[in-house]
């Protein structure tokens, strides 16, 4: 079978960048792994849906740091290419801790890295910000 015999079975599931409005709403977070702390920025679409994930950090975090702010890069190109919160966490390697569980009883998901945590910091964000509509001409929520 030929190479583009086998290209056309696999399915396409790349979608065209999806970009945000230059006006959007947001929402931080402090995230604290260890003893780093990050602050998570989340910017959403108008239906809600998360399209960016941003970090600011302090100085003396360094190469970690750096890290992390590749990673929130590789998160946003994934959302913004259709790439759902609940795949990412997914494929990821985010595992529950059955030990661990929240008032409902679900098991909580325990960060073992920094990138853990900044995700489940997006997920947690997507899941409780109720996004309104929002008037872009006039700049007003």
């Amino acid at each position: 079978m030929s190479a583009a015999a086998i290209a056309r079975k696999i399915p396409r599931r790349f979608q065209a960048r999806e970009k945000l409005k230059p006006l959007r709403l947001s929402a931080t977070q402090d995230v604290v792994w260890r003893d780093h702390v990050f602050h998570v920025g989340v910017g959403f679409y108008d239906d809600g849906r998360p399209g960016e994930v941003f970090t600011k950090r302090r100085r003396e975090q360094g190469d970690l740091g750096a890290i992390v702010d590749k990673y929130c890069i590789a998160v946003s190109y994934s959302l913004q290419h259709g790439v759902t919160v609940a795949d990412l966490c997914k494929y990821l390697t985010i595992a529950p801790d059955p030990e661990k569980t929240d008032a409902a009883g679900k098991p909580l998901m325990t960060p073992e890295t920094p990138l853990d945590a900044v995700l489940i910091t997006v997920r947690d964000l997507a899941q409780n910000v109720e996004v309104k509509n929002i008037n872009h001409e006039a700049g007003t929520a």
